[in-house]
């Protein structure tokens, strides 16, 4: 029963589809965008209206030497122009939904090589959209965050973790959180990602734990500068089986040699 438990859990967490990657005929990466539209439609009924969530698509190769800046993604129908699909620095960014395009064969095409890549179709958690705001602004998001990963987990809602608050993620650049607090000042300084959720090396983060005095009190929070994306944060137990469920990268020379599973 535990080992049922921690995978309908881990299963719940994510809210989400993660989808091999499979290779073309000009041998780059990609994935059937039928496969992801659906996916991502379904994750679009939950959200509904809310203007504090998004449908996310996410890469990340297979590889310990590509960046995830260097990957890009374009969607192929099989007539037509490519449609380039935005993404960040850490190779994440709004799912295209293209209500034309899902009956189609059109693909999702990476730049990558073939059995080198995985995408995972997401809950989104959008960027604030001020760096001033009233407390309980601030962590909307993680209220409409927690519902709608209940409506994704269905059956399994009462097995759904709650997220205990939200990352501020920047690549690379230095940032500072203030909280004015009626017993005085509460800082938060971006500290080194160290490996939290893969992100990669030079990222920073700031975690920040939902507060119910502070809710209740409804402070100002500043902050320093825009971040550059959004991630809910879970308890340590549930962090830590997520990052045991995250295949790690490996060495080119692994996968050119056909050991890895495409």
């Amino acid at each position: 029963m535990k080992s049922y438990v921690q995978f309908t859990l881990l299963f719940v967490v994510m809210a989400l589809m993660s989808l091999s990657i499979y290779a073309d005929d000009d041998n780059y990466a990609y994935a059937p965008y039928a496969a992801l539209y659906n996916v991502a439609l379904k994750i679009n009924e939950n959200i509904g209206n809310l203007d504090t969530l998004y449908v996310q698509i996410k890469a990340r190769s297979k590889l310990c030497d590509i960046a995830p800046n260097g990957i890009k993604l374009n969607i192929k129908p099989s007539d037509g122009k490519n449609i380039t699909v935005p993404l960040d620095g850490d190779a994440r960014g709004i799912f295209p939904l293209y209500n034309s395009l899902a009956d189609s064969n059109a693909r999702v095409v990476s730049n990558q090589p073939k059995a080198t890549l995985s995408l995972s179709v997401t809950l989104g958690i959008n960027i604030p959209k001020n760096i001033d705001l009233p407390y309980d602004k601030l962590m909307q998001p993680l209220s409409d965050f927690n519902n709608v990963l209940k409506k994704q987990a269905g059956f399994f809602s009462w097995l759904a973790p709650t997220a205990q608050g939200l990352v501020l993620i920047y690549y690379g650049t230095a940032a500072t959180a203030t909280i004015a607090g009626s017993h005085g000042l509460i800082e938060y300084t971006a500290e080194d990602a160290g490996g939290y959720h893969n992100l990669p090396v030079g990222v920073k983060i700031i975690k920040l734990t939902y507060d119910k005095k502070l809710d209740n009190e409804n402070p100002t929070v500043h902050i320093s500068s825009e971040p550059d994306a959004v991630d809910p944060l879970f308890s340590e137990s549930v962090e830590q089986k997520i990052s045991k469920s995250t295949k790690k990268c490996q060495p080119s020379n692994v996968i050119e040699h056909g050991t890895s599973g495409g």
